[in-house]
């Protein structure tokens, strides 16, 4: 990305932030308040405070009850008065953040500062995420390239994408700690692509740590950064030493922020309040999720089964992933992205930002993507409908919660479409590399012999066969006293197929000849001969025979019966010949739909679908 214009988007973006939050100063608490943007583990009110009526600060010896102000909310205003910020059951967040907004100024008073952190933030995610876009391991791996790797954007547009997304405004607007957990889960991948282990490392570490759950994304990511340092050092490392030393050293940072945290509150009290809450889902505030609704109707006895059901579906898609597309580490660390966006407890519209923001790495997959028009719709549709049914049952009491969860589970959908449509454009990607043959139709073959002139390998001249000769063609083959034996392996050979598939479609194109020789034959019916003049029977002809009696007369009267055919037989003959006809005609007017050109095009094209690669197995001395 060229400087000048990085520059330009990063200041557009950063103007569009600030003027929003000086412009519209009771904006960042709507948002703060709203349950799309914020969950009880990532919201900003619960992590700062603002006393309604301030006084001096009392003293580290008097209770909670005895702090002049209204309501404790927050779980910096806990800290800051040598408090338990888990005491109130409010504050869910992990505990290194409260030193980092105890140093910033009271928002309430002085937001400057803390807008800036996040706008600065945002900045930070779309940098890494245009550095993701730069590697170009979307595309192009060490074990897989695509064969679409030309169509891509530039990390540029991605970026902007990303930093002018209404999702990524609001988020930012809000003040959500979910922005710092994006920006920690980018970084790692950014820093992965580029080969940095100490980097990507730390970068895993803190956005487990404030999000619990991008622990999963370490696999992928790892091998993400196997294949970039082996492309880098142009040697493949080790795979088992690799990922023990990655291994321990997450451990390690995520041993040393606990143990932080722990020194910090002075207790481990805090895995239950934070980590605890995650798992076990005491807070059922209402958000985008799958979960709140579907627990709040749960019978106790009931809920510890379906919370590890929860869990385990939320958890079993890495290993699959990872296991199925290892060649595509990077479509497999932003599927499972899509995953957390669906089927964590506690989503908001930053999970779906940050999905939202990394689908267009692949913007080779676009085209084997068939449902992009319903996912769009579907996610344009619970954006304008969700606030208005919250609304309608929180404020205006005239629905209830089934509003709400209704569209959240149409939102869910949504976001399921473009993730299972993805994987599907994803696998089909790597069968086009491995069978590049199944990617030419023969529709497009057709259409490009008659584009081209109708010229053949060698440039000679090709006279397509007439309507007129594919049915002489069709006769022909019901004439043959023994049926021409086929050598399977050279037609699969000049054909591109297997021995299996040329077999089956060299008997799909017996079939079909043999159906339409039958339909010409009876059609056109027995021919009757002219009847010719006889001359008289002489001495030597048979007794009893009239004089004037033809030949044929004669065979017919001395020899055997004629076999009688009933009427129901006649019947069934008939119904056949029909269907017959039809099949024939509505292939025609199927396969004259599907021609660009007219119905004389689609005649032609017809009788060479059904004789052409046969009559082409005939000159090849079948």
């Amino acid at each position: 990305m060229d400087t000048q214009q990085r520059a330009l988007l990063f200041g557009a973006a950063a103007a569009l932030r600030l003027l929003l939050f000086t412009f519209f100063p009771s904006l960042p608490a709507l948002l703060a308040g709203r349950v799309e943007v914020s969950t009880p583990v990532t919201s900003f009110k619960r992590c700062t405070y603002a006393p309604i009526h301030p006084s001096p600060p009392p003293s580290m010896n008097h209770s909670v009850a005895d702090l002049s102000i209204s309501i404790v909310q927050e779980g910096v205003f806990l800290y800051t008065h040598n408090l338990s910020p888990y005491d109130g059951g409010v504050f869910h967040q992990a505990p290194l953040l409260l030193p980092l907004f105890s140093l910033l100024p009271d928002p309430s008073h002085a937001p400057l500062a803390t807008n800036l952190l996040f706008v600065v933030v945002d900045l930070l995610s779309a940098n890494a995420l245009a550095q993701l876009a730069d590697s170009g391991f979307a595309s192009v791996t060490r074990l897989f390239a695509s064969s679409r790797k030309h169509l891509k954007w530039s990390s540029m547009a991605i970026a902007a994408g990303f930093l002018f997304n209404p999702f990524t405004v609001a988020t930012c607007i809000a003040r959500s700690t979910s922005a710092l957990s994006n920006m920690f889960i980018l970084t790692a991948m950014a820093k992965a692509s580029q080969g940095a282990s100490v980097t990507f490392v730390l970068s895993v570490a803190f956005a487990a740590y404030l999000a619990m759950h991008p622990i999963l994304l370490f696999p992928p990511v790892l091998m993400l950064l196997y294949d970039a340092r082996s492309i880098k050092t142009k040697s493949a490392p080790d795979v088992w030493s690799f990922t023990a030393i990655h291994s321990v050293a997450l451990a390690a940072s995520m041993g040393a922020l606990l143990s932080a945290s722990a020194f910090l509150t002075g207790s481990w009290d805090f895995l239950a309040a934070t980590y605890g809450v995650r798992l076990l889902l005491p807070d059922l505030t209402p958000n985008v999720g799958l979960w709140w609704y579907f627990f709040i109707e749960m019978f106790d006895s009931f809920r510890e089964f379906f919370l590890a059901v929860f869990w385990l579906h939320a958890a079993s898609y890495m290993p699959g992933l990872t296991i199925r597309l290892y060649r595509q580490p990077v479509f497999v660390a932003c599927s499972l992205i899509g995953v957390f966006t669906i089927f964590t407890p506690y989503p908001s519209i930053a999970d779906a930002a940050l999905y939202l923001a990394v689908v267009p790495l692949f913007r080779h997959l676009f085209p084997m993507m068939r449902y992009t028009f319903l996912a769009a719709s579907s996610i344009l549709y619970t954006s304008f409908l969700g606030p208005a049914f919250y609304h309608l049952w929180i404020y205006a009491g005239s629905g209830n919660a089934n509003f709400f969860y209704a569209i959240t589970l149409v939102w869910s959908l949504g976001l399921s479409v473009i993730l299972g449509d993805s994987l599907y454009a994803a696998l089909r990607d790597e069968l086009d590399v491995e069978r590049p043959e199944l990617q030419v139709s023969f529709r497009s073959v057709y259409k490009t012999i008659l584009s081209s002139g109708n010229y053949d390998m060698a440039g000679d001249k090709i006279n397509p066969l007439s309507a007129r000769e594919m049915e002489v063609l069709a006769l022909a083959w019901q004439c043959m006293d023994v049926q021409p034996k086929i050598d399977t392996h050279k037609l699969a050979s000049l054909t591109g197929y297997t021995p299996g598939s040329a077999s089956v479609t060299m008997g799909n194109i017996k079939r079909k000849l043999k159906i339409l020789g039958d339909s010409l034959t009876s059609k056109s019916g027995p021919t009757t001969p002219k009847k010719t003049v006889t001359p008289k029977s002489t001495a030597g002809s048979k007794r009893g025979a009239p004089a004037n009696e033809t030949p044929s007369k004669r065979q017919k009267s001395g020899g055997r019966p004629k076999q009688q055919h009933s009427a129901k037989d006649d019947e069934d003959d008939d119904e056949e010949m029909t269907k017959t006809e039809e099949s024939i005609k509505v292939k025609k007017e199927l396969f004259e739909d599907a021609m660009d050109g007219g119905k004389e095009d689609a005649d032609g094209a017809f009788a060479m679908l059904e004789g052409l690669e046969s009559f082409a197995a005939q000159g090849m001395g079948f």
